[in-house]
């Protein structure tokens, strides 16, 4: 989740900088709001609509992580990524003493305790 989340910041800057030679990998989250696995985080509240960068969450698949010259070990599942705020979000969880962790920050967060 760490290596993504740094070609994530680095695609973000370039984006920033020359947004037609340089386009966000993935796809939009907000074009995506049927898909089962985006329910499932927004009805869970870990990514919401309303949220003002919510424009800038994007799904990275297996295909977008190949595409990155990424390892690919989602098996099925994906990352959502936030081009603004650099969170990293991994639709399937990890489950951390009996409680289901979805963002690197709360995965990090718990790990430092």
């Amino acid at each position: 989740m760490l290596l993504v989340q740094g070609k994530i910041k680095v695609i973000g800057q370039e984006n920033e900088m020359n947004s037609e030679e340089n386009p966000l990998k993935g796809l939009k989250v907000s074009e995506n709001l049927e898909d089962e696995k985006v329910k499932i985080l927004t009805d869970n509240n870990v990514i919401n609509a309303e949220e003002e960068n919510f424009d800038k969450y994007y799904i990275i698949n297996s295909e977008t992580l190949n595409e990155l010259n990424l390892q690919d070990n989602l098996k099925g599942e994906y990352y959502i990524v936030n081009y603004k705020t650099y969170e990293i979000i991994y639709s399937k969880g990890i489950e951390i003493e009996k409680e289901m962790h979805y963002t690197l920050t709360e995965i990090l967060e718990h790990t430092e305790k």
